[in-house]
């Protein structure tokens, strides 16, 4: 028997990572798009607090996004562009192919 009381869970657009950091992509019926960061703690499941150490892969997640962002289909023509250029400015902060130094 199902339970009609809880809506149904969409699987996520995505899950990116970076370091520590991940980040599931929802997006609505229409165009839009939500996401979350969360930093995972070993032993301890996941934390929306994030440290000082953090900020390297939040950099690296937030590039990871708006090229995930840039490329979805379901996006009208101006909101690719827009992450795209995003996307672009944040390759001068994380370069392509850098690794992440997640303070282990």
């Amino acid at each position: 028997m199902q339970d009609d009381t809880q809506p149904d869970r969409k699987p996520p657009y995505a899950t990116l990572g970076a370091g520590d950091l991940i980040s599931p992509v929802s997006r609505d019926e229409g165009y839009e798009c939500r996401f979350s960061v969360q930093r995972r703690v070993p032993g301890h499941g996941r934390t929306l607090t994030l440290r000082q150490e953090d900020l390297q892969a939040f950099a690296k997640l937030c590039h990871a996004l708006a090229l995930t962002l840039a490329d979805a289909e379901w996006m009208d023509s101006e909101g690719r562009k827009v992450m795209g250029n995003y996307a672009e400015s944040l390759d001068h902060v994380v370069p392509p192919g850098s690794e992440v130094d997640n303070g282990s």
